[in-house]
């Protein structure tokens, strides 16, 4: 027979693939294949997308509920978890989208810093940290290919590994592979 805290683990557990599983779903559904690469009349400098509203407001939720049923400890470590979940949804889901110089990245940076400050409430510095990665992202289709080099050798991002940061940079609307 499990112990009770074996079968809460598991329970917690679950709850968490469902609500990966769901954070998936929206951002399939809810984030249009244009949103990185508007045209000018689609244009909307400093609004989040629609994928993105959707993301954090279910992620605002679920911090609520969680604080009202985990304390201390165990509710750092299911947030941690949560956060830690959302970042690798985040990441992989960026790399299913071209995202245009300019206009594009602006729309993405403005996402991404949105993501951040909904993880920044659930105050975990360690996570705080690891969400600082998505800066160093969105910094690689802020700038113009020829600052790339310097961007990456000056962040994380140079020690990724050469197919992974080539998964984020082939998604430029400029990529070259002779960069």
């Amino acid at each position: 027979l499990m112990s009770l805290e074996e079968l809460i683990i598991q329970g917690l557990t679950k709850i968490l693939s469902v609500l990966t599983s769901w954070i998936k779903k929206v951002l399939t559904r809810d984030q249009g294949r244009s949103d990185f690469r508007p045209s000018d009349s689609e244009l909307t400098i400093g609004e989040i997308t629609k994928a993105c509203r959707s993301v954090c407001t279910f992620v605002e939720e679920q911090y609520h509920i969680v604080t009202c049923y985990l304390d201390g400890k165990n509710r750092d470590i299911f947030l941690t978890e949560l956060g830690k979940r959302l970042l690798e949804v985040i990441l992989s889901h960026i790399r299913n989208f071209t995202i245009s110089f300019g206009t594009g990245s602006l729309s993405l940076m403005t996402d991404l810093r949105k993501y951040r400050e909904t993880v920044a409430k659930f105050k975990i510095p360690s996570l705080d940290r690891e969400f600082e990665f998505l800066y160093h992202i969105e910094k690689i289709y802020m700038v113009k290919a020829e600052e790339l080099k310097g961007i990456i050798d000056d962040s994380p991002l140079k020690t990724m590994k050469q197919t992974e940061l080539e998964s984020y940079l082939s998604k430029r609307s400029d990529f070259n592979r002779s960069w």
